[in-house]
């Protein structure tokens, strides 16, 4: 059944951010181990508007592999990872005066793909690192700062 029990919350990027055909770049059956490039037009539209983070597809690049197939709670699937970098990334949303002056992300997401395609993604993890170069000014003149982020994000569901 289609229906689930949520485990726990938090995932990144949320489904309804970015669907899988353009988190993985592609529609065509891939076999075990099979490696290809990531969509990076459409993981950017994606996030176009849901996040502060400002990455032009030139700057993006990444690939997509299945991993292996499994089961998981008697459900037969894929396990596919897409791991991406980018460089000369911008943030939205800055006070003001400050700037970034060089930005570069990375992020991986995982997830485990049901063969039935009526069922969700019943695991997915998330793990994002940024690290960027800042100016921010003060009434004392411009201070150049180090910003390191990272986020870690999992989701189950198990079907009903």
């Amino acid at each position: 059944s289609a229906a689930g029990k949520e485990i726990s919350t938090r995932n990144f990027p949320p489904a309804d951010v970015i669907d899988d055909d353009a988190l993985f770049g592609s529609t065509a059956p891939r076999a075990v181990g099979e490696r290809w490039q990531a969509d990076v037009a459409g993981i950017v539209s994606g996030l176009t508007g849901r996040s502060p983070l400002r990455i032009d597809p030139a700057h993006l690049r990444g690939e997509a592999q299945v991993l292996e197939r499994t089961e998981i709670d008697g459900v037969d699937g894929l396990n596919i990872a897409v791991v991406m970098e980018a460089d000369d990334v911008h943030v939205d949303g800055l006070a003001s005066g400050a700037s970034v002056r060089e930005g570069r992300v990375g992020f991986r997401v995982d997830g485990f793909f049901p063969l039935d395609e009526s069922l969700p993604r019943l695991r997915e993890s998330m793990e994002l690192h940024a690290d960027l170069a800042m100016s921010i000014a003060t009434p004392q003149g411009t201070a150049e700062v180090a910003l390191t982020m990272t986020m870690l994000g999992h989701r189950a569901v198990q079907p009903l």
